[in-house]
């Protein structure tokens, strides 16, 4: 994809009203065209919390579809497999608003963008652990030393981490 970003910046009002951090798990931007007056709000984190967010999704041929009650499940079963394989989930979204719904083209209520969002996807960042991490577990766990994992990340991504490095049997109910 050959896109010239300054030359997008050129022609774009770009402001970001809600940073990402650990509390939100979530952060948003809003993207203005000088030649449109329509707002775009795009919406990145925590898959739960961006899902939360849409009422609609875009297809595999990009065409927006309103989000089913099968269709959330079929998305959060999705999120669990991938945490379970050690993946970090980060999902997208996007609403499209009109100006009126910012008083300038500073002030954007970020509250509007808490609903009715249309779901882009979702990606798995995968973060391998490192050979001598599991050489360093081992050489702890034969000299008799207790190791315990310490993450912010939920339950099943955690188990997958600490399987991969060592720290649990793959076939332990251990936590």
């Amino acid at each position: 994809m050959d896109v010239n970003v300054e030359q997008v910046r050129a022609n774009c009002a770009v402001h970001s009203p809600e940073i990402f951090n650990s509390e939100n798990t979530q952060s948003s931007i809003w993207i203005k065209r000088n030649t449109s007056d329509a707002i775009h709000v795009h919406q990145k984190g925590q898959p739960e919390i961006i899902l939360a967010m849409c009422s609609h999704y875009y297809d595999e041929d990009g065409i927006i579809k309103h989000m089913s009650i099968d269709a959330i499940k079929n998305l959060e079963q999705i999120f669990q497999e991938m945490k379970s394989k050690g993946l970090r989930c980060v999902a997208f979204a996007h609403k499209e608003v009109s100006e009126e719904h910012s008083d300038d083209a500073i002030n954007f209520d970020p509250k509007l963008k808490a609903e009715n969002s249309a779901f882009i996807g979702c990606l798995g960042l995968k973060y391998p652990c490192r050979p001598e991490v599991q050489k360093a577990v081992m050489d702890c766990q034969k000299a008799g030393v207790s190791i315990k994992l310490v993450t912010r990340n939920d339950l099943p991504t955690a188990r997958a981490i600490a399987i991969e490095c060592g720290i649990i049997n793959p076939r332990s109910e251990e936590h």
